[in-house]
């Protein structure tokens, strides 16, 4: 889970999404983990179709066409989901 700074050239920047989540490639499990406390903790997802927005008032967006990313309105969402989110790694040892 890396966090990344959006610019003009992203669609969503102009709807308020100021950075993204990004996940690797086989790291399915920690992305639908964070779905989930998204959905849980900051509400309903910010959804458009064809350019036309129906929640306007969603603080977070998901994708996975290409990369799976989770898109947030303000760094304090990405400190929320950060420490909520139990990250481990893999090289970790415990006694």
């Amino acid at each position: 889970m890396k966090l990344h700074k959006t610019d003009r050239r992203f669609k969503l920047y102009h709807y308020g999404f100021d950075c993204y989540v990004q996940f690797t490639d086989d790291d399915w499990n920690s992305f639908n983990r964070a779905i989930r406390y998204c959905r849980s903790n900051f509400g309903a997802e910010f959804w458009m179709f064809n350019a036309v927005v129906y929640r306007h008032n969603g603080k977070w967006r998901s994708e996975f066409k290409n990369q799976k990313r989770i898109y947030l309105r303000g760094e304090k969402y990405y400190t929320l989901l950060s420490l909520a989110m139990s990250m481990e790694e893999k090289d970790t040892f415990y006694l």
